[in-house]
């Protein structure tokens, strides 16, 4: 009688036993958030604004507007493929084609931007800029739009604009695929600074730029283009930089301006 009593008790004390380890179980389980309990809110990259879905939409349609109007010549255009080290091939127009399309929206009023074979930006239909300018000279706000052709038909669009008292650049792509274009990459960005000078320079600024962007400058050059001078920066200037050397403070020529701009610098007394 006794053994039943401790076989019973004993039994009861491993059920008590079980079920408060399952509690505990139970308890310290994670389960599924309920909707909405964390900040789901993405990373935000510094500087980097909202574009609003209005804002979009007449983005796109413009951007779609202007790649279909020279569709027909990005569909007849002859296509090169090119393959670099560690990338996946690709296609670009050919020089003739690509120049096609430039001349083509420059005779459409299109504001498009021409990338010289010294790498300078070059507007093209200048009209709007100086509009929009001579706004944000007079203090109100205002916005200028551009577009600029990749070398495989893809067209950019850049945005500036002046939206009460901060300075924005907003950019898109249109690819195209088998024909057809679609728009995204829409990034609207905060400018620290923006300039137009004398010698026909727009010059702007991010407040941040990710590595894949360099420093965050840009200029693009309104107006008339001087290749010859725009020739001696590019040999001269470009492959040296403005700092470190003695560019503008030695007498140098063409035939050995490189190794006398690196001299030392000569101590003034």
């Amino acid at each position: 009688m006794q053994a039943k009593k401790f076989i019973c008790v004993f039994g009861a004390m491993i059920l008590i036993l079980i079920c408060a380890s399952c509690g505990q179980v139970s308890n310290s389980t994670t389960g599924p958030e309920p909707e909405g309990s964390e900040d789901e809110t993405p990373p935000v990259m510094l500087g980097a604004a909202t574009v609003e879905s209005s804002e979009q939409e007449s983005i796109v349609a413009e951007c779609t507007a202007v790649a279909d109007s020279f569709a027909h010549l990005y569909q007849s255009a002859l296509k090169e493929e090119v393959t670099a080290p560690y990338a996946v091939p690709s296609t670009i127009l050919s020089k003739t084609d690509y120049d096609a399309i430039i001349n083509f929206l420059a005779e459409s009023n299109v504001p498009i931007l021409e990338t010289t074979d010294n790498g300078c930006d070059i507007l093209i239909n200048i009209e709007d800029f100086l509009e929009f300018w001579s706004k944000i000279k007079n203090g109100e706000t205002g916005s200028f739009t551009a577009y600029s052709l990749g070398k495989d038909g893809s067209l950019f669009y850049h945005s500036y604009a002046l939206e009460g008292e901060k300075k924005y650049c907003i950019e898109a792509s249109a690819i195209w695929s088998d024909d057809t274009v679609s728009v995204g990459n829409l990034r609207k960005e905060e400018l620290a600074f923006w300039d137009y000078t004398e010698k026909g320079n727009f010059l702007f600024e991010r407040v941040y730029a990710p590595p894949w962007m360099g420093n965050g400058r840009g200029v693009i050059h309104i107006g008339s283009y001087d290749e010859q001078l725009a020739s001696l920066a590019k040999d001269y200037i470009t492959a040296v930089g403005y700092y470190g050397n003695n560019l503008f403070t030695t007498d140098w020529s063409e035939e050995d301006w490189a190794l006398s701009i690196m001299k030392p610098a000569p101590v003034i007394q």
